[in-house]
């Protein structure tokens, strides 16, 4: 296998159908639940499959519709090349979780957050300042378009930005109520059953820790549904792959399955894991 390194490796058969296997960089093996579930390896190392293609076809060697609990470093050369990583990450900002350090060097974070998204279609919920001053320093790709998420709440901010990477939405693919409804070229659009697209800001409370919705969630910052499913339905297809690097609790792993698109999770936090098991992911 280390004669392979970093080669593409193709097998004919007789029925002209080829089998491209991209061997990687030598890795530690990738444990899963204690098991190591990486099976390509010699006495030199242990040697990731990049990729697998069945004569056109892209054969994904992380099984997809899946949660991981692993650090998504561990597996993030790997994410499917078609793939939109969506997430909410840690805001560096000394929250206390059970696992993780919220309170990285700048430097630390910022390579955080580039081994997440750097060139990939990333849709990314964070600060105001925080989009402004690090998302363009680590997705090595432009953005494309900014939405602004507000909602009322006693807090230092009552806003974040979600922001498009290499990837850009639709709004018109998600309807809401026309503010004129007395316009008469409105009217006739109502009467059609015609919607507005709906605004480049969204008003959406936040989940709040008492409500019924977070009944056995063990995660206190937990985004509404409703914005990841503007997020996925303006800027995704079914059949798509949504990646979360940070899976939290899983809301964007949840819609995701819920409209239809195939999802990949990692979360290193073992309880937040087990409950994400616990609601079918």
């Amino acid at each position: 296998m280390k004669n392979f390194k970093n080669r593409t490796v193709v097998i004919n058969f007789k029925n002209n159908v080829n089998i491209a296997v991209t061997i990687g960089k030598p890795d530690k093996p990738l444990l899963v639940d204690g098991k190591n579930t990486n099976p390509f390896f010699n006495e030199a190392g242990y040697y990731l499959i990049e990729e697998i293609r069945i004569g056109k076809k892209l054969v994904h060697f992380f099984p997809l519709n899946r949660i991981y609990n692993i650090d998504f470093r561990l597996a993030n050369w790997r994410f499917p090349s078609n793939c939109y990583v969506i997430t909410d990450p840690p805001y560096n900002i000394g929250f206390k979780y059970n696992t993780y350090s919220d309170k990285l060097s700048p430097e630390e974070y910022c390579d955080l957050l580039k081994a997440a998204v750097e060139k990939r279609k990333s849709i990314v919920i964070h600060h105001p300042e925080e989009t402004i001053n690090i998302l363009p320093r680590v997705t090595g790709t432009l953005c494309q378009e900014v939405a602004t998420w507000v909602y009322n709440v006693n807090t230092p901010k009552q806003s974040r930005s979600i922001t498009w990477w290499g990837c850009k939405p639709d709004f018109s693919k998600v309807g809401q109520e026309y503010k004129n409804p007395n316009d008469p070229r409105i009217k006739l659009r109502i009467a059609a059953g015609k919607k507005a697209r709906i605004y480049d800001w969204w008003f959406i409370q936040l989940v709040k820790n008492v409500s019924k919705k977070m009944s056995g969630n063990p995660h206190k910052c937990t985004i509404p549904e409703e914005v990841i499913e503007r997020i996925i339905l303006t800027t995704t297809e079914v059949g798509d792959i949504i990646v979360d690097p940070f899976a939290g609790s899983g809301t964007v792993l949840k819609v995701a399955k819920k409209l239809g698109r195939k999802y990949l999770g990692f979360e290193i936090d073992r309880t937040y894991y087990r409950y994400m098991k616990s609601i079918g992911l």
